[in-house]
């Protein structure tokens, strides 16, 4: 299953989550993990977007579009199961917010 995680419709490069190939085997239900990374070569405006979120307090506005790619037998293919808009929740200690502040005012995501 691949989504892809557009925030504040920063569309240019959204955010990826990627998750391994799995078996379900009938009549059971399975919990799945995602992994994905965000750079800032790749992501600045939307880390910057995030960090500026963390110090407003405020949640984060984001569209989420998910495809499931399968293999059944031999037939391969993938199913877009839709997009979501979701406002996601993001809380960070103190310490965390007068690092970000900290980053932000050193001038690092300047052009």
């Amino acid at each position: 299953m691949i989504q892809d995680i557009v925030l504040n419709n920063i569309t240019d490069a959204p955010v990826q989550l990627e998750t391994p190939a799995f078996e379900v085997p009938k009549n059971e239900t399975l919990n799945i993990s995602s992994n994905s990374a965000i750079s800032l070569g790749t992501h600045k405006t939307a880390v910057l977007y995030i960090f500026n979120q963390i110090l407003a307090d405020q949640d984060l506005d984001a569209e989420i579009s998910s495809k499931l790619n399968y293999e059944v037998g031999l037939e391969k293919g993938s199913i877009n199961l839709g997009t979501t808009q979701k406002s996601i929740p993001i809380k960070v200690s103190d310490d965390t917010k007068a690092l970000i502040s900290g980053l932000l005012e050193s001038g690092l995501f300047e052009e």
